[in-house]
């Protein structure tokens, strides 16, 4: 998220933690598409503009 940033205390300690959860992230992104689904990303951040939203998923299922 582009409004996203590190905390200032333990900094490692939350570099290390959106690592592994990107890490994680790719995998589960990863085993949906190895069973045949399709999915789309929204962050959180992302939930303060309902039209960026909608234009998203129209976007997404305008393909199927």
């Amino acid at each position: 998220c582009k409004y996203a940033s590190t905390p200032k205390t333990r900094k490692e300690f939350w570099e290390n933690k959106f690592k592994v959860n990107l890490k994680r992230d790719a995998e589960v992104q990863e085993k949906i598409k190895n069973i045949g689904w399709q999915s789309v990303v929204i962050w959180e951040c992302d939930t303060r503009n309902i039209s960026f939203i909608k234009k998203r998923l129209r976007n997404y299922l305008i393909r199927f």
